[in-house]
């Protein structure tokens, strides 16, 4: 691999009684002059981009277009462009721009230059940056995707809902994925959802990772599969 990417929850959330999330994740979400605020397990994210550069890898983020994460964190609504500055600022070579509460600011159903114009924006912004950043479109596949992804400025998008926890669903998801092999390409790739194996966490996001319930046969497998579909 080359990446290391982080996913949700670097960024500060707000206290919300209903979500188990620790006082030392919560914190305002932007600085007076709007810049990001990362929590407290992340004082320095250039720091860390430049760890991970040091290793002979690439380093990965996360992001909502909406106003928070899917896990309740901050997002970058109203505010893409510094997020883009910031991203390349701290040096990271990748985001996943996951749909989340961008959903509740759309009308249902959403048309097609609704669900494109978050990517789009996105897309224009990060291609504005002096570094490369690979760009993903995670937003479950709607609108069929596959078909536009790349036109919008994205080198990968996911092309359904998460694979999830379960593992019960691999050759399933595999077989969909397949359908779609005419609009992908080198640069432009279908994401049919990270490959779950060896130590993984868990839905709850507690405790150290864990081996996940896969024998080493079916890990080979799903491995094999994600690579022969690229």
């Amino acid at each position: 691999y080359d990446y290391v990417n982080i996913d949700d929850c670097w960024m500060n959330a707000e206290p919300d009684a209903r979500k188990k999330i620790s006082p030392d994740r919560m914190g305002p979400f932007r600085d007076a002059g709007g810049r990001l605020l990362p929590n407290r397990h992340f004082p320095d994210m250039k720091g860390l981009a430049d760890y991970i550069h040091g290793l002979g890898l690439k380093a990965g983020l996360y992001t909502s277009p909406g106003p928070k994460t899917c896990a309740g964190f901050a997002g970058a609504y109203q505010h893409e462009a510094d997020d883009a500055r910031l991203f390349a600022e701290w040096g990271f070579d990748f985001l996943k721009y996951d749909w989340c509460t961008y959903g509740a600011i759309v009308k249902k159903p959403t048309p097609i230059d609704e669900l494109q114009k978050p990517y789009r924006l996105m897309g224009g912004l990060l291609r504005e940056q002096p570094r490369d950043i690979v760009f993903n479109l995670c937003q479950y596949g709607m609108g069929d995707v596959w078909k536009w992804g790349a036109d919008v400025g994205g080198h990968s998008w996911r092309t359904a809902g998460d694979l999830g926890f379960e593992l019960d669903r691999i050759f399933e998801v595999a077989l969909k994925n397949c359908e779609h092999r005419d609009w992908q390409k080198p640069g432009a790739w279908n994401d049919p959802d990270y490959i779950q194996i060896g130590y993984i966490g868990n839905a709850r996001g507690e405790g150290l990772p864990a081996p996940c319930g896969l024998t080493p046969t079916e890990q080979y497998s799903f491995m094999s599969l994600w690579a022969l579909m690229a």
